[in-house]
């Protein structure tokens, strides 16, 4: 589904950069008449867009920047939910501006975020039903209430040491609102070795059975994080949520 900004052919736009409010990256495929996808990477509570992108996810230079307008919005204020409705409205404006600007496939826009960031894309979903194809959190926790089923790649590690837990509350949330059975099924991730001493990791993920959205749960090993904690962004996230949301 072509953006209003479909329609003039045009080289792919050099980065956006704004200071404290944004970087987007466009990928080498884009030419100003084809809709490309769209992903929002959300940072971590202290952390900046700029930290998301080189440092805590690592998405410069990977396939999803090769694939995707990848959007990194800094949030106002120093987390995203400490400020929630204006930091709602940062990303809606944002999100407009693209679609006006740029050739935005709106069928196609997605959201992943860390921690904070992560609680920021559950109730972004929540609060702006309909923008959002799909999900992925990763290590975030039980936020948002009473939302639409949406398709859900959910990342979280074992005994997270920021969370105190493994994630299972937050994925309950998203069983009730995406009307999941109990049955899980093994969901194939390969394998990887972690940026904390090289360690393979497992990342342990499964899929619910009899969903009106889908839901994948990856409950990982990866210690990935300062300190040696596994509140990081693991080092199979990116081509897992690559995969995830290439299926849509």
């Amino acid at each position: 589904m072509p953006s209003d900004g479909c329609g003039t052919p045009s080289d792919p736009p050099a980065t956006l950069n704004v200071a404290n409010e944004y970087i987007v990256t466009f990928p080498p495929s884009y030419d100003g008449t084809t809709p490309i996808p769209l992903i929002f990477g959300l940072h971590g509570a202290g952390r900046t867009n700029t930290d998301f992108r080189q440092t805590d996810a690592r998405t410069q230079d990977s396939d999803l920047e090769a694939t995707y307008i990848m959007a990194y919005p800094k949030s106002s204020g120093n987390d995203w939910t400490g400020q929630l409705s204006t930091n709602i409205g940062r990303v809606e404006a944002l999100h407009e501006r693209l679609l006006n600007d740029y050739c935005v496939d709106t069928s196609r826009v997605f959201a992943t975020g860390h921690s904070s960031g992560a609680q920021f894309t559950t109730e972004f979903h929540c609060q702006r039903d309909g923008i959002l194809r799909a999900v992925a959190p990763v290590a975030g926790s039980e936020f948002g209430n009473n939302c639409a089923p949406i398709p859900t790649l959910l990342i979280h590690g074992e005994n997270d040491s920021v969370r105190g837990n493994n994630g299972s509350a937050h994925v309950e949330k998203y069983r009730s609102w995406n009307a999941c059975g109990s049955m899980t099924m093994p969901y194939e991730v390969a394998t990887c070795n972690s940026a904390a001493g090289g360690a393979q990791v497992n990342p342990g993920c499964v899929e619910y059975q009899d969903c009106s959205a889908r839901l994948i749960w990856c409950s990982h090993d990866d210690p990935n994080y300062n300190g040696g904690t596994n509140h990081g962004w693991p080092c199979f996230a990116n081509d897992a949520i690559f995969d995830f949301f290439a299926t849509f």
